[in-house]
């Protein structure tokens, strides 16, 4: 959403909590130290509880030598810019299985390019949905340090699966495409 700031997202989640709006994360309110605490965290875990088109993205991997203690015979770092918070799958490979620990991936495959969810820190590239999805969750986290395990705070809670719900919808819905085939094979299919 263009012009969206840090800011503007842990101000919709203040109002939220009714809680008065901070001018920059660096005042010395509260409020604002709330929103240091909880904002990169809960970016985070907002990004990595469903496939945002704005956060996946496609990297080669690069082998790593040494001592491989799996039954896999190959291993990669997995990327760290944009950094890597949760692999999907290894493009042209969706079956092939793989093993991560300790932010190695391993495999049997001798090179791998792999689709995965990027830590994206930019809020100018977040959609409305994932917005309003973070907003509810800075709110719940948020209001659980104000009041402790409140009604309010679990009804953030809901109200932050409910939305999550529907903005996985929203998102992959905007995303699904039916591949069409080459012009160049289906008139050679007909001649």
């Amino acid at each position: 959403m263009v012009g969206t700031s840090e800011v503007q997202i842990c101000n919709i989640a203040l109002r939220f909590v009714g809680v008065e709006p901070i001018v920059s994360l660096s005042d010395n309110s509260k409020s604002a130290k709330l929103c240091n605490l909880f904002y990169a965290f809960d970016r985070d875990v907002v990004i990595q509880d469903h496939s945002w088109s704005f956060a996946v993205t496609r990297q080669a991997l690069s082998q790593l030598s040494g001592t491989n203690t799996t039954e896999y015979a190959y291993m990669y770092s997995l990327p760290a810019s944009p950094y890597c918070l949760r692999p999907l799958g290894i493009v042209d490979y969706p079956a092939q299985p793989f093993l991560v620990e300790e932010r190695v991936l391993y495999t049997d495959l001798e090179a791998v390019t792999l689709r995965y969810i990027s830590q994206v820190t930019d809020p100018t590239l977040f959609d409305p949905a994932f917005i309003r999805a973070l907003s509810y969750r800075l709110a719940a986290d948020m209001c659980e340090s104000i009041e402790g395990k409140s009604p309010k705070a679990v009804q953030f809670e809901s109200m932050y699966e409910r939305i999550l719900n529907t903005a996985k919808g929203l998102d992959a819905a905007g995303r699904i495409t039916q591949r069409q085939p080459s012009r160049l094979w289906t008139d050679a299919r007909f001649e």
